[in-house]
């Protein structure tokens, strides 16, 4: 299976970039997207469109993106028993259903080095990959959600995501970021209790 994004599309209903996914020059699922996506955006689009309706592929090709290159995204392929495999922009031979398919102009895109520790993989939470999190580290509302940005526990600053709070399954971080930051959105009230984890996939 390749993937890769068409982005800086006019705006449609709050959507301008799309998830292009093929699996041969016949097939292809466009998902819609409200912006340029993180690694674990990503991951929780393919997830829930794709995979739960296509079943998992044997390999993920796509560009060195830095949503491809993350160590969410490799622990994502790890623990579904995926291989990841890069490739450069136009080339044929790796990706060009994509590459083709989106028909994006070839951005300089800085890859990351080899982190110097493995990252712990996700958890199974009701057959869904899981992260654990060492805190929360801002809030936002976006278009009627609220959001939590999350750090990621075993995993760099780089890795930071922004997550639903429905996915955020320990009410108790909520509870002590908002003592900390009392003028931040809030207002959701959880009651999944996994201590220090949000759900990925939903």
């Amino acid at each position: 299976m390749a993937v890769d994004f068409v982005t800086d599309l006019p705006d449609s209903g709050g959507y301008n970039t799309i998830l292009g996914q093929t699996t041969d020059p016949q097939a292809c699922r466009l998902v819609p997207l409200k912006s340029l996506p993180t690694a674990m955006d990503t991951a929780t689009a393919l997830f829930n469109q794709v995979f739960r309706t296509y079943g998992l592929p044997e390999d993920i090709v796509s560009d060195q993106g830095p949503q491809f290159t993350s160590q969410v995204w490799r622990a994502f392929c790890t623990y579904l028993g995926v291989n990841d495999s890069l490739s450069s922009g136009y080339h044929p031979q790796s990706n060009g259903q994509t590459e083709r398919l989106s028909q994006e102009p070839a951005h300089p895109r800085q890859g990351d080095a080899p982190p110097s520790s493995k990252p712990p993989p996700p958890l199974n939470i009701d057959g869904a990959p899981a992260y654990r999190v060492n805190t929360l580290l801002n809030s936002q509302r976006h278009w009627n959600r609220l959001l939590y940005l999350v750090d990621l526990e075993g995993y760099g600053p780089e890795e930071c995501s922004w997550v639903d709070a429905d996915d955020i399954l320990d009410p108790l971080l909520v509870e002590e970021f908002h003592r900390l930051h009392p003028t931040q959105p809030s207002g959701v009230t959880l009651t999944i209790k996994h201590m220090g984890m949000f759900l990925d996939g939903g």
